[in-house]
Parts: structure tokens; C-alpha cells; sequence
């Protein structure tokens, strides 16, 4: 008696499909001081300066959507502070 089987097909994990819409909010800090002492004509002319700030923003990144790109979008904001004192 002669039996005849087929093969199994192998087993295939369906591909990872990202979703549509994908949000992320970011920021940073940063600072910095600078101290210079300087003389001129025996004046002390040097300062002591700081500087500090931010920067933020919000992102959309959109998959498939025009002509099946990946489009951001997103929204950036900062600000910077400088202080001088001798």
C-alpha cells in the first residue's frame, strides 16, 4: 500500500502593518555661563553671563497617506533667556 501526503505549506506570520496616525511630544533644555574677567585701563570690565532656554514640540506622523508616503506633521516651539551682570 503506497500512501501519498502533501507537503504542508510553512507557516507565514502575517507582515506588521504600522496603524494609520502615530503622535509623539518631545522637548529638550539647555544652558550655559560664561564668566570673563577682563581689566582695561584699571576698569574691571569683565561679566558674568547666563543663558538658558527650551524647545518642544508635538508630532503626527501619518502612514499610507498621500499616494501611500509617510507624511509629518508637527508643531516646534523654543525660547531663549540670556541674563548679563558684572
Amino acid at each position: 500500500m503506497l500512501h501519498l501526503y502533501a507537503k504542508a505549506p510553512a507557516y507565514k506570520p502575517a507582515p506588521q502593518v504600522p496603524p494609520p496616525i502615530l503622535y509623539a511630544i518631545w522637548g529638550q533644555t539647555f544652558g550655559d555661563q560664561e564668566l570673563r574677567s577682563e581689566m582695561f585701563n584699571g576698569t574691571d570690565v569683565g561679566r558674568l553671563t547666563t543663558t538658558y532656554g527650551g524647545i518642544g514640540g508635538f508630532d503626527a506622523t501619518f502612514n499610507n497617506a498621500l499616494f501611500g508616503g509617510t507624511w509629518v506633521l508637527g508643531i516646534l516651539g523654543g525660547d531663549t533667556v540670556s541674563k548679563c551682570k558684572k
